[in-house]
């Protein structure tokens, strides 16, 4: 996916921590060979190829959640961005493909979903506590820290706004946007750059698969959009800083 992943775990024996973190990092090696679009034979590429796969449910389900911000975004996420026509979804099947010109990229919820995924992996080892990221820009929080206290992470230190911090307890943030990333989000619907310098967007919420992907998904969409969708789904909360002003949406956390 891109980037250096990090876990800080614990409240199981030491000898546990250790087997239960090589695990966790092992999920996150298979996702990302299954998800890069940068390797052939991953299923990005595959598809990127012209292909139609059959794909688990679990897998399906993401795909489907994709469809389902792209929706509710009017557009503002697409994983087919960068080429033409739909990712088109066959639930009878489980099978994905693109019904025009495909340049599939995950890029946008891949990490979220790895964290999500590694954190049920820690939760069946028994870890009580973990802080899991990717790349700095998503996030992923088992329980509280050690001392009993939230995790806290704080955010926009890069913009001209004055930074916020997050607290999270078994939840996950997604940050997106910032000079740091001009270039690299897209408005599907015009194309080119959606990212002017000191716009940042972040959103939290639940610490599962889905729930942490769709943080990601909704981070994107929100540094495209500037403002919170009227179908933006319950349970999370979004963040948005524009020429040196912090919008904040009703907390849920």
């Amino acid at each position: 996916m891109g980037c250096r992943f990090e876990i800080a775990i614990g409240g199981i024996p030491g000898p546990d921590v250790r087997a239960a973190g090589e695990e966790a990092i092992a999920e996150i090696e298979t996702l990302h060979a299954q998800f890069t679009r940068f390797e052939r034979g991953s299923l990005v590429s595959r598809l990127n190829e012209g292909g139609h796969e059959r794909v688990d449910a679990e897998t399906f389900a993401l795909f489907e959640l994709c469809d389902e911000v792209c929706v509710a975004s009017d557009g503002a996420f697409d994983i087919n961005a960068r080429g033409s026509g739909r990712v088109v979804l066959d639930r009878s099947e489980y099978r994905v493909g693109v019904d025009g010109t495909p340049a599939v990229d995950l890029g946008a919820v891949a990490k979220g979903y790895a964290l999500g995924r590694a954190v049920l992996v820690l939760r069946e080892a028994g870890v009580k506590w973990a802080f899991l990221h990717g790349g700095g820009s998503s996030t992923a929080t088992i329980g509280t820290r050690p001392d009993g206290y939230p995790w806290r992470v704080t955010i926009g230190v890069s913009t001209a706004a004055e930074p916020v911090t997050i607290e999270l307890v078994d939840q996950s943030l997604s940050v997106s946007g910032d000079e740091s990333q001009a270039g690299h989000i897209v408005d599907p619907r015009e194309g080119g750059s959606a990212c002017p310098a000191g716009l940042f967007a972040a959103c939290v919420g639940p610490a599962d698969p889905l729930g942490a992907a769709a943080c990601d998904a909704w981070a994107t969409a929100l540094a495209v959009l500037r403002r919170r969708p009227t179908d933006m789904p319950d349970g999370l909360s979004c963040f948005l800083v524009e020429d040196g002003r912090w919008t904040i949406s009703a907390a849920t956390c």
